[in-house]
Formats: C-alpha cells, sequence, structure tokens
C-alpha cells in the first residue's frame, strides 16, 4: 500500500462518514524517501502517516490524526501485509478515529 493511497482510502471514507469535512481544499504531502505522508484538511485537521518495513515482508504504519486546533490527537500503529492485509478496515478505522476528535470537539465547545 502505497502512502497517498492510503490517505485516498481515508478520505473516501471520511467523505461518506462526513462529507462536510472533506469539502474543502484537501493538501497532501508525501516524501517516499523517508517514508512520510500527511493530508491536511481545509479545517486544518491532519493526518500523519509514517511507514516502514518490517521483517518477514510485514509493514508498519504509524497514523497520528490531529485536530485544527492541535488540542487533541489519537495516535494508532497498523501492521499488514501487501497480500493479504484488508487497508479499506484499516482506512476505516482511522477515518473513525478522526471523527471522534471531531465529536470530542464539538462536546468540548457545547460545555463551554
Amino acid at each position: 500500500m502505497r502512502l497517498l493511497s492510503f490517505l485516498d482510502l481515508v478520505e473516501e471514507c471520511l467523505s461518506l462518514q462526513a462529507p462536510s469535512l472533506v469539502s474543502g481544499a484537501t493538501i497532501r504531502h508525501a516524501d517516499y524517501a523517508i517514508g512520510r505522508a500527511r493530508m491536511t484538511l481545509d479545517g486544518g485537521d491532519t493526518l500523519s502517516l509514517h511507514t516502514c518495513a518490517l521483517p518477514g515482508r510485514k509493514l508498519c504504519l504509524r497514523v497520528r490524526v490531529a485536530d485544527g486546533e492541535g488540542m487533541r490527537q489519537s495516535d494508532r500503529t497498523i501492521y499488514g501485509d501487501e497480500a493479504s492485509f484488508n487497508w479499506r478496515s484499516s482506512a476505516e478505522s482511522v477515518a473513525h478515529a478522526w471523527m471522534g476528535l471531531r465529536g470530542g470537539r464539538a462536546r468540548n465547545a457545547a460545555q463551554a
């Protein structure tokens, strides 16, 4: 799985769960030499990826989702392989975590 392909999957999952979240401009950057990629949505929310190869042709993908205010973030690690891993399921999980951050921000604003 290429970094930008995974970002595409996450964006697709977000567009199904919350179309307004991805309706604005999306900025992407990838540096394959160091195995990093980043997607920033119009509101400043970001998804950062860092990948590395593990022994046995396994992949490790570190994911950080952060809200635009830099107040909340969610980190996770995804382990898989190119042949049999369900990348869509992982992208849905990342999108769900992202929506959880946004929901938490909305709850905090309502409590203030």
